[in-house]
């Protein structure tokens, strides 16, 4: 399940007690009236004032995370760092690590990923976390009209081969279209992942 932290349509985003009481009672509904949930993932939080999430008495974080494992003690925490490489947490505790895009371009230099299976850093030290990597089969997270890129199975089955390096998971994520639908072309791209992914990865 996704959770935006970033909520600025709510009247209380900017009253840190308020907004913290907000979110443990819409994290109060959906824990407990929707069924399992696998996995809360934790997004968008450095939007709050100056420090951004890296503050975390601003957000409550120990009491949401708190307020979590006593609804649901089995269900993992992940709060994106947004970062490509992972590194300093943003937010603890967690019981996984983000790493944010597997490849990404920033003035024609393409970032090659740390394949070391732990690379996980808070003040100084290594700890181990179990690791997701997140990237879009598309360019943009959203869905975009104008957004036509694909990336190729090829490309997928290299990203499924370095979550692998690193000890973790893929999280692919596969915008819907404004029908709610999943394109023709994106359904073709992970087909042909899953026809020729598993003897690769």
């Amino acid at each position: 399940m996704y959770y935006s932290l970033w909520n600025v349509h709510e009247p209380t985003y900017n009253d840190d007690d308020a907004y913290a009481q907000f979110m443990m009672d819409q994290l109060t509904e959906l824990l407990m009236g929707y069924g399992p949930v696998l996995e809360l993932w934790f997004d968008s939080g450095w939007q709050k004032g100056h420090w951004g999430w890296h503050d975390v008495t601003r957000w409550h974080w120990r009491e949401l995370y708190d307020h979590i494992k006593l609804l649901q003690p089995d269900y993992p925490v992940l709060a994106n760092p947004g970062k490509m490489n992972g590194g300093e947490l943003n937010l603890l505790p967690v019981d996984l690590n983000c790493i944010e895009r597997i490849f990404s371009y920033t003035e024609d230099v393409l970032y090659v990923p740390d394949t070391r299976p732990i690379r996980r850093i808070h003040a100084g030290q290594f700890r181990y976390l179990p690791i997701e990597t997140c990237d879009s089969i598309r360019a943009r997270w959203f869905y975009s009209p104008d957004d036509q890129h694909l990336h190729a199975p090829d490309t997928i089955i290299n990203w499924l081969r370095v979550a692998r390096v690193r000890g973790g998971n893929l999280l692919l994520n596969v915008p819907p279209n404004h029908a709610g639908l999943m394109p023709d072309n994106a359904v073709q791209v992970l087909a042909e992942v899953g026809r020729h992914g598993v003897d690769q990865v």
